[in-house]
C-alpha cells in the first residue's frame, strides 16, 4: 500500500462487457478531513449492525445487515480500488461531469484500512451549473459543479477477509455491475405467480414467463419482488420505454409480457430503475452503449 496515501475515493463506471472501471476521484485536504469524518460516522453506524449470513432469500431487518464470505469480484470492482489505494495507478477523472454514468463511489481512509466503503451514486448528488442558487449575501447562479456524498454506506468490503456486506439486495446491486449474475436466485413458480398476478399486467403474462428458459428473467422477477418497487408509480415508465423503444409490449394500459427475452428484460428492468435517457438515447444502468430500439 502507498504511504503518500492516507485518503482515497474512486467512483465505479461500467465498462463494454459489464465490468467495471474505477476511477480516481481527488479532493483536497480539506475535503479529505471532512470526508473522513462523516465516513467515520457512517461506519460506526452500519458497523454495529448486527450481521447475517446472505442466502438470496432474506431480507435484513433494520438493524441488521447481509454478509457474503469470499466474494467473487466478478465485475473487478474490488481490484480497481485496491490499485488505486495500492498507487498502483493514477487514473482519475477529469471534471465531475464525467460522474453522470458513475454506478458508486468508493472510499478507503486511514481511520478504517481493512475496509472499502461503497456507497451509490446518483446523479441528484451531482449539483451541476444552471440548476442550483448559491446563497452568500444574496442568491447567485453557481457556475461550477459541485459534489455531495451520501449520507449512508450501501456497504463494505474488507481487505483481509474477503466479505461483501451490504444493507439490502437492491442497493448494493446497483453499486456493482455484475452482482446480479452470480448472487440474485431466479424466481420461484409461486414468485411468478406473485409477481404476475399485479393488475399492470395482462392476465396470460404469468404463462409466457413460465415458459422461458432465461434464468435471467428468473433473477430479474426476484429483484423486483425485493425491491419494493411500486409498479403503480413505474407503469408510465413501462408505457414510455415502450414506446420509444418500439416493443409494442403495452395494450389497452396493460403489459403484456413479451415472448422475447430481449424485450421482457427490459421492462423488468424498467420496474428496477435501471433504465434511463440522456442527451437524446436510452441506456441501461450497466452500460455505456445505447439500447436499440426494435
Amino acid at each position: 500500500m502507498s504511504k503518500d496515501l492516507d485518503f482515497v475515493c474512486g467512483a465505479v463506471f461500467s465498462g463494454e462487457d459489464g465490468s467495471a472501471d474505477v476511477l480516481g476521484v481527488p479532493f483536497d485536504t480539506t475535503a479529505r478531513e471532512d470526508a473522513s469524518a462523516k465516513l467515520q460516522e457512517q461506519w460506526n453506524k452500519f458497523s454495529t449492525l448486527n450481521s447475517v449470513p446472505y442466502d438470496g432469500r432474506y431480507k435484513a431487518d433494520d438493524d441488521e445487515r447481509l454478509t457474503i464470505s469470499n466474494y467473487g469480484d466478478m465485475d473487478g470492482v474490488v481490484a480497481g480500488m485496491r490499485r488505486l489505494i495500492g498507487g498502483e495507478t493514477s487514473d482519475q477523472i477529469s471534471s465531475f461531469d464525467e460522474l453522470d454514468i458513475c454506478r458508486a463511489l468508493l472510499f478507503w481512509a486511514p481511520a478504517i484500512t481493512d475496509e472499502i466503503m461503497i456507497q451509490r451514486f446518483s446523479r441528484a448528488l451531482l449539483l451541476k451549473p444552471g440548476r442550483l442558487f448559491h446563497w452568500t449575501q444574496n442568491v447567485r447562479r453557481v457556475t461550477e459543479s459541485y459534489l455531495t456524498i451520501s449520507s449512508s454506506l450501501a456497504g463494505s468490503y474488507n481487505l483481509e477477509k474477503n466479505t461483501l456486506t451490504f444493507a439490502n439486495v437492491n442497493t448494493i446491486r446497483r453499486a456493482l455491475p455484475k452482482f446480479d449474475e452470480t448472487y440474485a436466485p431466479g424466481a420461484t413458480q409461486a414468485d411468478l405467480e406473485r409477481f404476475f398476478s399485479n393488475p399492470i399486467f395482462e392476465e396470460k403474462s404469468s404463462e409466457i414467463a413460465k415458459t422461458s428458459d432465461s434464468s435471467q428473467i428468473g433473477r430479474l422477477v426476484w429483484l423486483v419482488l425485493n425491491s419494493g418497487s411500486d409498479f403503480a408509480s413505474s407503469f408510465s415508465k413501462v408505457q414510455h420505454f415502450d414506446k420509444i423503444l418500439n416493443m409494442d409490449s403495452v395494450h389497452d394500459s396493460k403489459i403484456v409480457f413479451p415472448k422475447d427475452v430481449a424485450r421482457a428484460k427490459i421492462i423488468l428492468r424498467v420496474l428496477l430503475g435501471d433504465v434511463f435517457e440522456s442527451n437524446g438515447n436510452v441506456y441501461l444502468t450497466n452500460s455505456k452503449r445505447p439500447v436499440k430500439a426494435f
